[in-house]
């Protein structure tokens, strides 16, 4: 975690800087490694104890044992005993202050933290005015803070006027400096020095590893939910299909019933015709008959010879109806064969067409899987050579 830090606020905590009001915290940047040349800080008498007692327990316990039996010896410890460790680490300790505060003091502290040669970007006329109010005001930072933005906003625009002089020059003398320190190679070398540049290319290559995952993610999304649009399209179009085959198949029923019922009634219309006929050739039959014996009486001969002839005409009439009856009854059992003959194709050319869009469906679903599974192919080569 990155501090930025403006000078502090009281002139004696930071010598040589002016003061400041805020300390800014960026967690996502990149911050300077540890100098070097910093003195390291001495290990505490429970550490130097710890370190005799691991030694001595090394092979006898686990780690976690060894850390739990050590801190409760330490704290049973008498105090003569302690000091067989106190000692050397307040030594430690001592010779650790001074050392870092000769690192401090030379310079060296502020100078890793941040580049000295970098341009101090100047105070706003708000920072100058809280300035000089913190010398006078009392009560706490907050109190203070507060108490000076409401006397601040009561300034009128003369009264501001010193704070603002020279604030424009001095910002854009800053920006003009701040670039000319950038262009002139100083900060990479002070990044380059004190680590960060490493820490940014480190960041710049996790970024670029996350956009490239992000980027695969919702490829990968985006082919799940086109993969699901198309399964989704494919069962609405096998509903369509099942929907149109129930409804042709009702249709065809409905068709069947009706030439069903149609038949039926010519069927009857027929045996009624044929009734009606039958009757009035049995009316015929009887006017004839009676008609015959009423000439019977009157010639027997002739009327024999008449009866004769009218029984092999109504033979040969007989004859001639069953023989059409018979056709009619031949064409009829044709007809339906026929009809019954395409059904069946019909019904067969039905099922051809269902298997073939059956096996189209089947030959997307797959040709959509092999794109799908070239494309990831692809963005995964992509992202390894990025």
């Amino acid at each position: 975690m990155r501090v930025f830090r403006q000078p502090c606020l009281k002139a004696a905590a930071c010598p040589g800087s002016l003061p400041t009001l805020v300390s800014r915290t960026f967690a996502s940047l990149p911050k300077p490694q540890r100098d070097p040349e910093r003195p390291l800080k001495p290990a505490t008498s429970w550490l130097l104890f710890l370190q005799d007692f691991r030694a001595s327990k090394s092979t006898e316990m686990k780690a976690k044992e060894v850390l739990t039996a050590a801190s409760k010896k330490w704290k049973e410890m008498p105090g003569i005993d302690k000091e067989k460790y106190e000692a050397p680490a307040k030594e430690a300790k001592d010779k650790y202050q001074e050392a870092m505060k000769a690192y401090v003091d030379s310079g060296k502290k502020d100078a890793w933290s941040r580049d000295p040669l970098k341009p101090k970007k100047p105070l706003t006329p708000w920072l100058r005015f809280l300035q000089d109010y913190r010398q006078t005001a009392s009560g706490s930072a907050t109190e203070v803070l507060k108490s000076g933005s409401a006397k601040w906003k009561s300034l009128s625009p003369l009264e501001k006027t010193s704070f603002e002089e020279g604030y424009a020059e001095a910002k854009e003398k800053f920006a003009n400096d701040l670039k000319a320190y950038k262009e002139s190679g100083k900060e990479a070398a002070w990044e380059d020095k004190v680590g960060i540049t490493k820490q940014k290319q480190k960041l710049k290559a996790k970024k670029s590893a996350q956009t490239a995952k992000a980027k695969e993610k919702k490829m990968k999304e985006k082919e799940k939910e086109k993969a699901k649009k198309a399964k989704e399209s494919e069962k609405a179009k096998k509903a369509k299909e099942k929907d149109a085959a129930k409804a042709k198949k009702a249709k065809e029923a409905e068709k069947a019933k009706a030439k069903k019922a149609k038949a039926e009634k010519v069927k009857k219309a027929k045996e009624a015709e044929k009734a009606k006929k039958a009757k009035e050739t049995l009316k015929a039959k009887k006017a004839k008959d009676a008609l015959k014996a009423k000439k019977a009486k009157a010639s027997p001969a002739r009327v024999s010879e008449k009866v004769k002839k009218a029984k092999e005409a109504e033979k040969v009439k007989k004859a001639k109806e069953a023989e059409k009856a018979k056709k009619a009854k031949e064409a009829e059992k044709v007809k339906k064969a026929k009809e019954a003959e395409k059904m069946k194709k019909a019904k067969a050319a039905e099922k051809a067409k269902a298997k073939k869009a059956a096996e189209a469906a089947k030959l997307k679903v797959k040709t959509a899987k092999a794109k799908s599974a070239k494309a990831s192919k692809a963005s995964k080569v992509k992202a390894t050579k990025a």
